[in-house]
């Protein structure tokens, strides 16, 4: 694992007045989160170089794809 990024928006549900940042994808292709090196043998990975990065997603929400926690609702 060399990098991670997470897009998010914001939501507002005006029936609860409840305000909340929901997880919409991942930045990479294929909408992945995690971005992936082979590892070598023998080697070992501490993980303290890996990226982290949220972006918020600009997308309209038509555009964007049923959410795990969305669908559960």
């Amino acid at each position: 694992m060399t990098q991670v990024c997470a897009l998010v928006k914001f939501r507002h549900d005006p029936e609860t007045n409840q305000y909340s940042w929901l997880y919409t994808g991942g930045c990479y292709k294929g909408n992945e989160a995690v971005q992936y090196v082979e590892a070598n043998t023998g080697t070992t990975h501490t993980f303290k170089e890996v990226q982290f990065e949220v972006r918020y997603d600009n997308r309209p929400w038509e555009k964007i794809t049923i959410i795990p926690e969305e669908s559960a609702m």
